[in-house]
């Protein structure tokens, strides 16, 4: 502190009768606080609050870390089902003459083209429709049943018509 004060005054920025007086108010605030005892007291209150604060920050890191990997894990499995429809989805070879509509998304009523035996294994719940996830637009696809119930696990909605389902 003496440093300083004579620093000051040496370029002549605080003259003798306010370096004493700025002592005297460091001394009083120091008496105010307790003493060495006080500023203990205060140093052990930052510590405190610097520890409960960096354990508030890990805490949130931990949970933002957390939400990233759940959703991380969310597009893995879209992506993997995803990947079962367009492998498992009935092709050209499953359709035919007859119309086997189902309802929309959005109340309209669609129609895929299939053929007799497809029909009749979709009447008995053997077969799906679910909407393809991998296209932008609204393209529905005829699925397993087994596909068909898990889509309407991991995506709510997917699914437009499984018969007993």
């Amino acid at each position: 502190m003496g440093n300083l004060f004579d620093e000051l005054k040496k370029a002549k920025l605080v003259d003798e009768k306010s370096a004493k007086r700025l002592a005297h108010e460091q001394r009083v605030e120091h008496q105010k606080k307790g003493g060495a005892k006080g500023q203990d007291e205060e140093a052990q209150t930052r510590q405190a609050d610097f520890e409960k604060k960096r354990k508030a920050e890990a805490l949130e890191s931990r949970q933002a870390e957390r939400t990233r990997q759940e959703q991380q894990r969310d597009k893995e499995r879209l992506a993997e089902l995803n990947q079962l429809i367009a492998s498992r989805a009935l092709g050209r070879d499953a359709e035919g003459r007859q119309r086997w509509h189902f309802e929309a998304v959005g109340g309209s009523l669609p129609f895929l083209p299939v053929n007799g035996t497809v029909a009749k294994r979709l009447e008995a719940g053997e077969l799906g429709i679910v909407r393809d996830p991998g296209q932008s637009w609204p393209s529905y696809v005829l699925v397993t049943r087994d596909l068909a119930l898990r889509c309407k696990r991991e995506v709510p909605g997917s699914v437009r018509f499984l018969n007993g389902a």
